[in-house]
């Protein structure tokens, strides 16, 4: 069975204010993603038990920005009927909320209107 989902590499953290800086400093900082395995209950119930090297994980899309990152995520997800193939897929759930910007933009225009 297989299971589609997202997880950006990088994720922001605030460093707090300290005698050397005045300011809170925004940086970023590498994400779990290296152990990350969706955020079904079931599919991390699996990975628990049988352990992570029994599942094969694949990257479909690199995306520059959240937006595109949802975009691509639900566009993959209805173009294999997740939803509808339960014995296919462990998805049970597809939702976001997209704007026409977060698409459209000069990155991804190409792809979008294939």
């Amino acid at each position: 069975m297989k299971y589609i989902g997202k997880k950006f590499f990088w994720k922001p953290k605030t460093l707090p204010k300290n005698s050397k800086r005045k300011r809170r400093v925004r940086t970023r900082v590498e994400s779990d993603w290296r152990k990350y395995y969706g955020s079904s209950k079931e599919v991390k119930l699996l990975v628990e038990e049988k352990g992570p090297d029994n599942y094969h994980r694949e990257i479909l899309k690199l995306c520059k920005t959240k937006g595109q990152c949802n975009y691509y995520e639900m566009r993959y997800q209805f173009r294999y009927d997740v939803l509808l193939k339960p014995e296919e897929y462990y998805n049970a759930f597809i939702g976001g909320k997209i704007h026409r910007k977060h698409i459209l933009s000069v990155h991804c225009a190409e792809d979008v209107l294939e």
